[in-house]
């Protein structure tokens, strides 16, 4: 039975370190970040459609190359998409970034324009990216409306690299509520045409401190067993 036993914990002790070599590999190499869009903070109307309303996904694609899709997948009916904005690193220029789309574009933006802290999102606080589309409801109207999806690929062209990770930043302090990591201007709400800003309650992948806390602490948590 003492030989059981012991196989046994062997095998606990062996299935706990690589659950935990997974973990640190696995954050290591992690190349999505994905920011969905799910609270309205600016005591406005939130969106008909299903929380998140609208998602932000980058995905490293070179060293020095991050594609972002921006999705209104579950906006509905007449709701559009005015101004959605974006953080960065802190320590990097935002005005050396360059925006390319990726296809064919039915409802680009005006125009990507960045600077640091230089955009507040309604009563939230300050950006550093910010895509200003079209709101005119004419016959040629280009609205970012519901189940659209953009993407574009984003380079950095000042010394360094950037990765998603670049983008996994809160605003900075301006007033109102958050800070989020995004945030975004949904308008054409129904009933009455009403509007409202939305910003984020997490971001996905999880930081890595969490994840190593919980593998690491279980591990820990069998060795103190394994000795008493």
């Amino acid at each position: 039975m003492q030989t059981l036993s012991k196989i046994s914990e062997t095998f606990l002790f062996i299935t706990l370190s690589l659950i935990v070599s997974i973990v640190i590999i696995s954050q290591a190499g992690a190349s999505t970040l994905e920011i969905p869009m799910d609270v309205e903070y600016s005591n406005g109307t939130e969106p008909a459609g299903i929380s998140p309303w609208a998602t932000a996904t980058f995905v490293d694609k070179s060293p020095n190359i991050v594609t972002l899709t921006m999705s209104a997948a579950n906006l509905v009916g007449s709701e559009f998409i005015s101004v959605w904005v974006f953080n960065f690193n802190p320590i990097l220029d935002p005005d050396l970034l360059s925006f390319s789309p990726v296809g064919t574009l039915l409802s680009g933006p005006n125009t990507i324009s960045t600077g640091i802290n230089a955009f507040k999102a309604g009563p939230s606080k300050y950006y550093d990216i910010k895509f200003d589309f079209p709101t005119s409801n004419g016959k040629s109207s280009n609205r970012f409306t519901a189940g659209e999806s953009l993407v574009y690929d984003i380079t950095y062209t000042g010394a360094g690299t950037i990765n998603v990770s670049s983008f996994n930043f809160e605003s900075t302090s301006g007033g109102g509520d958050g800070p989020y990591h995004s945030a975004l201007h949904i308008q054409s709400i129904n009933p009455g045409d009403k509007s409202g800003w939305i910003g984020n309650t997490t971001v996905v992948p999880e930081p890595v401190s969490s994840l190593l806390f919980l593998s690491g602490g279980a591990l820990l948590g069998f060795r103190r067993y394994r000795r008493t």
